[in-house]
């Protein structure tokens, strides 16, 4: 795999904190190991290793998740108040770019508080038609570096939750430039990486193929101050994203300069929320697995339910390794027909007649699960990968 520098300030001197396996899609475009680094120079968060960036596009636009089962007006936690932020900041009548829109969900909310000059930009063309028709606005497939807008377009260019998916934000950094009219701001929101470790519910799910940027204040200030922007304003807030899993944000609102700034010294903290966050996730997953040995005990074959990050870190682990994984359902429709771990994965139909153990291969939404499973009249014996 190639080697990857830091995407902050381009430093090649990395330290290695944790090495990630994961099984992944038989034809998954970012089957890798996951290896968590933090750059020795600015104290930046990444993944060292990563793919060509065709493979990242090829994921977006034909595994994203953002598009299932949504439309621009589906209640998404954190947007309303993301929203009322940039309420406090900017006249309505700014000229908004959403860079990473998805299916809309946060111009839909930005347009409830009044904002009149709105447009859309992702790489995913449903979601694109999704916001054209659930909100008539402008919006068109691209990316940051790839956009069909004109120059000089925009007031504000914005992107929530988007920059620690990106495999070169510095280069993205300096494209949104020219999305801007002379003066023009962005506004960029992520999670705070250095506080992983107090909001987990499942072991390295911020450790993920997507999630390949981990930032703290400091570092998304580094990644903006260091290409010539000023930082303007900034902040923080913890949202409730479902009823068992609150995550911490950080914002950051930039103007372009022409003159960068001296980086300042590596933030220690972001090295010391990771390190932790890993520790408890190894526990975690060690509890988990324990759990497991004991639940399949004398079991040959299992279903599981949940084709999700953490099913991919369970099946690399050696707890399932002598089990037969018969199938893996999931509700995802861009994963029907693909095979994990040579199982075939689907909706409900692939149970059939199977009547061994299945087990809840997810941690936030378990007891959803079970509830529709149990709806389901299935009498399968259910595997819980923890008990309250």
């Amino acid at each position: 795999m190639p080697i990857r520098s830091c995407p902050v300030c381009g430093s090649p001197d990395a330290d290695e904190l944790h090495r990630l396996r994961l099984i992944l899609f038989d034809d998954h475009p970012l089957a890798h190991n996951y290896v968590t680094a933090v750059c020795r120079k600015c104290g930046m968060g990444f993944n060292r290793e990563t793919l060509p960036a065709e493979a990242y596009n090829r994921y977006y636009t034909k595994l994203s998740k953002y598009v299932v089962n949504t439309s621009a007006s589906a209640p998404i936690p954190r947007l309303p108040e993301c929203a009322e932020i940039l309420a406090h900041l900017l006249p309505r009548d700014t000229a908004i770019l959403d860079v990473g829109c998805g299916s809309g969900g946060f111009l839909e909310s930005l347009r409830k508080r009044g904002f009149t000059n709105l447009a859309g930009l992702d790489p995913t063309p449903e979601c694109i038609r999704i916001i054209r028709e659930d909100l008539g606005l402008d919006a068109r497939v691209g990316t940051i570096a790839e956009h069909p807008f004109p120059p000089r377009s925009f007031d504000l260019a914005l992107s929530t939750v988007v920059f620690e998916h990106l495999l070169n934000p510095g280069l993205d950094v300096d494209k949104m430039a020219d999305l801007l009219k002379p003066e023009g701001m962005a506004f960029i929101l992520v999670p705070d990486a250095s506080r992983f470790a107090e909001f987990m519910v499942s072991p390295f799910q911020d450790l993920n193929v997507e999630h390949i940027n981990h930032f703290s204040s400091d570092s998304l200030n580094k990644l903006f101050e260091n290409r010539g922007w000023e930082h303007l304003d900034a902040g923080s807030a913890t949202f409730t994203l479902t009823p068992t899993w609150q995550s911490t944000l950080i914002w950051g609102l930039y103007r372009k300069r022409d003159q960068s700034q001296r980086l300042s010294a590596a933030d220690h903290t972001l090295r010391e929320g990771l390190s932790d966050y890993i520790v408890k996730s190894e526990a975690m997953l060690a509890r988990m697995a324990a759990n497991l040995r004991t639940e399949l005990a004398g079991d040959t074959d299992v279903m599981l339910w949940g084709a999700g990050h953490l099913t991919s870190v369970l099946l690399a682990h050696d707890v399932l390794t002598d089990k037969r994984i018969k199938a893996v359902i999931d509700s995802n429709p861009n994963y029907a027909g693909k095979t994990l771990a040579g199982a075939p994965v689907g909706g409900h139909e692939l149970r059939s007649d199977f009547q061994g153990p299945i087990v809840v291969a997810t941690v936030r939404e378990q007891d959803a699960v079970i509830s529709q499973i149990k709806q389901l009249g299935w009498s399968n014996r259910l595997v819980r990968l923890y008990h309250h």
